[in-house]
């Protein structure tokens, strides 16, 4: 591992391949949000990360993060912030895959990457999903059709509105309930 990356604009894929040759998705980055955290227990590189979209970056070598980490703690701090947030979001995937079904993790899948885009001062109710049904699909644990078909039903109960990748969430609220998150 050589390197820590801000992602400053546009979105990434972080995924694993199986034995098998399976892509398993991790997560999805978005600007802001700081790449390769996980590895730096290591010092080897964790996961694949691939830009969904044009996009920009700060590379940030490890020994040169190490040692701004110990002489500015303000930084040290908004570390532990970060990790803690990706525990947290870590987790509450974790427990969706195992304990609930498609709809819950479509909504949850939603609620998480909105929560996310209004931290970073973008609107959190209609934005574009830079990732495919695919990898959405691989993320989840769910077939693409499992995928879309969930769309397509939060659409016909009005609490979306979808257009290929544009998302409007129209009844947060309503999917809050169904992802057991809060409103």
């Amino acid at each position: 591992m050589q390197a820590l990356y801000v992602l400053r604009s546009g979105s990434a894929k972080c995924f694993s391949v199986s034995t098998d040759g399976e892509e398993l998705v991790r997560g999805f980055c978005l600007p802001g949000e700081l790449i390769g955290l996980e590895g730096l227990a290591e010092h080897r590189d964790s996961c694949e990360v691939v830009a969904l979209e044009p996009a920009r970056y700060c590379r940030i070598p490890v020994r040169r993060f190490e040692f701004l980490m110990d002489i500015l703690p303000g930084l040290r701090r908004e570390v532990v912030r970060m990790l803690s947030q990706s525990l947290e979001v870590s987790s509450r995937t974790r427990t969706r895959l195992i304990s609930t079904d498609a709809s819950t993790r479509v909504a949850g899948f939603l609620l998480d990457l909105a929560r996310r885009l209004e931290r970073r001062g973008i609107l959190p109710h209609e934005f574009e999903l830079s990732m495919t049904r695919r990898d959405i699909a691989r993320h989840l644990g769910l077939t693409v059709e499992t995928v879309s078909r969930e769309l397509s039903s939060f659409k016909r109960a009005g609490w979306l509105d979808v257009r290929a990748r544009q998302i409007s969430i129209l009844a947060p609220g309503a999917l809050a309930s169904l992802s057991e998150h809060p409103a």
